[in-house]
């Protein structure tokens, strides 16, 4: 048996206890709201229903199939978060077992509660913009969602709480499912430790940090002079935070994003500048919802920005082949910012100062991505882009458990 399989009994077992959960709650009522949850907990009772029976029927009709995909996407997320939360509460409550042990033990399933949904799911996933909107939404389920679902009187030490409420605990389980779902696409993931090749250089290397160094002491002194205000006040909070953005959007728009482009391209002669064009262009585009907390001119800067960063990011990505590497940067980049504004969003309007950084920033950026795409270094990229998106790649693991 493969991972996959595995994977996908472990996919039925949970859909079983969803259905069960999801009986107890409307039967027992623990929810103590009226007849909106009521509904809600009805629909999603027939959803883990028909998705259980699909897995069960040898032969479905394809559109039975895209039917039970769209389905299972849009509402399974929200199913599991909603009856991780309860089933927390509820054996708190019942059951009169320490709040701080049942919580450590239903934060690390979180982290893997996830994977068989997007082994079974996503995995069948073939169109480009499909997998794209997937990895999006499980974004937005998986790192945002888990705070409003835990009760919080019950969530202790106060390190749990920095983690749930940060979006901390919700990135990496999201890289766990992530990197599941890469696995289902048949896509590569980076891996630990580089391979270097012909035709990598230390120089170019060197050159890369050095633009990155550049870049963020040049930012955080543009920060600190309009703020006049060089004082770094470092918070747990705030590093959390910083680590948050640092591994959910570089595993969304890098390894997820970017691979699935790759892939899509991987018949043309110029998809690693039109996969990193476009990762970049979702990048930018992920950050427009932040004009809920920020006021626009300020968050069309920062989107702009991200277009800019997320074209370099792409190329280091690509060149070294190492997903830490970039979380790395993206980690430091918004720890310096948050802990030197002590916000962690973007207060305050834009100025025309703002808008000259920024164009200077871009166009640093944007020279570096058109020089990497040339002559060797160009030759590196291509080779990584061959590594992560080979048809090859399947889950090569397995149990045997005969004597």
């Amino acid at each position: 048996m493969s991972g996959r399989d595995y994977l996908h009994i472990w996919y039925q077992a949970q859909l079983v206890g969803a259905l069960i959960f999801l009986i107890a709650v409307a039967w027992w009522n623990v929810l103590i709201i009226g007849r909106g949850i009521r509904l809600l907990v009805f629909i999603l009772a027939l959803v883990a229903l028909e998705g259980l029976m699909i897995t069960i029927v040898t032969h479905v009709p394809r559109w039975l199939q895209v039917v039970d995909v769209f389905l299972q996407t849009m509402l399974q997320p929200i199913m599991l978060i909603m009856l991780w939360g309860t089933v927390t509460r509820e054996i708190i409550v019942r059951l009169h077992l320490p709040a701080r042990g049942v919580i450590a033990v239903t934060l690390l399933y979180y982290l893997i509660m996830f994977a068989p949904f997007t082994s079974e799911i996503g995995g069948q996933l073939e169109n480009v913009i499909a997998r794209i909107v997937f990895l999006v939404y499980l974004f937005m389920t998986t790192v945002m969602m888990m705070q409003y679902f835990l009760p919080d009187k019950f969530i202790q030490p106060q390190l749990f709480k920095e983690f749930i409420g940060t979006g901390f605990w919700g990135a990496l389980a999201f890289f766990v499912s992530v990197t599941v779902l890469m696995r289902a696409w048949h896509l590569s993931w980076p891996g630990l430790v580089p391979t270097f090749g012909t035709g990598w250089s230390w120089w170019v290397m060197s050159v890369l940090l050095a633009v990155y160094v550049i870049y963020v002491a040049f930012d955080i002194f543009q920060t600190g002079w309009l703020q006049f205000d060089f004082h770094v006040q470092w918070n747990r909070r705030l590093v959390l935070t910083a680590l948050e953005a640092g591994i959910a959007e570089e595993t969304l728009c890098r390894f997820g994003i970017l691979g699935a482009l790759l892939y899509a391209c991987r018949n043309l002669t110029q998809r690693v500048p039109i996969a990193v064009g476009l990762s970049a262009l979702c990048f930018g585009l992920l950050h427009l919802p932040n004009a809920a907390v920020q006021k626009w001119d300020v968050t069309l800067l920062q989107a702009i920005f991200a277009i800019g960063l997320g074209l370099y990011l792409a190329v280091v990505y690509l060149y070294t082949g190492q997903l830490w590497l970039t979380m790395l940067m993206h980690f430091f980049i918004d720890a310096a910012i948050f802990c030197l504004t002590h916000h962690e969003t973007i207060v305050g309007s834009t100025s025309l100062a703002d808008w000259i950084a920024l164009t200077i920033e871009f166009l640093y950026f944007v020279a570096v991505t058109l020089w990497m795409m040339f002559g060797n270094r160009r030759l590196v990229m291509e080779r990584h882009a061959d590594r992560f998106t080979g048809d090859h790649q399947h889950f090569d693991f397995s149990f045997d458990f005969r004597m």
